[in-house]
């Protein structure tokens, strides 16, 4: 295990390595969403071998609650999402994430799905993400 002393027993210039806290590099956010969103890409087609609690209570859960998020607006001054600020990137990574996760949405949520599309497509935001 990590003992105090760095990697492999040697110290660096403080007498300890400094552990940095899980995911505070953006690559190693990257990285794990990529890997999340390629498990969910993988999982069985509703109906087929999916079972009803990972539809209904994980992935309904998911489309939902990215849902919601996309329809957060941080930027109280009336223009649009600038460009690689971190709201754009946070909403165009949900887009993202519905995209693959859209074959799971059911007659179940359909209509909560379509409300709150709707509303998000209506904010001013930046073309990549509305579109």
């Amino acid at each position: 295990g990590w003992d105090g002393t760095g990697v492999g027993g040697i110290e660096g210039t403080s007498g300890k390595q400094d552990m940095p806290s899980p995911l505070d590099d953006s690559n190693d956010k990257s990285i794990v969403r990529g890997f999340i969103l390629l498990f969910l890409s993988k999982l069985p087609n509703p109906g087929e071998e999916l079972h009803k609690d990972v539809l209904t209570r994980l992935l309904h859960f998911i489309i939902l609650r990215l849902l919601k998020r996309v329809n957060i607006v941080t930027n109280n001054r009336g223009s649009s999402v600038m460009t690689g600020s971190a709201e754009y990137c946070e909403k165009i990574r949900a887009w993202q994430a519905l995209c693959i996760l859209s074959r799971f949405v059911t007659t179940e949520i359909a209509s909560d799905v379509c409300k709150l599309t709707f509303t998000s497509m209506s904010q001013n935001l930046h073309g990549q993400i509305r579109y």
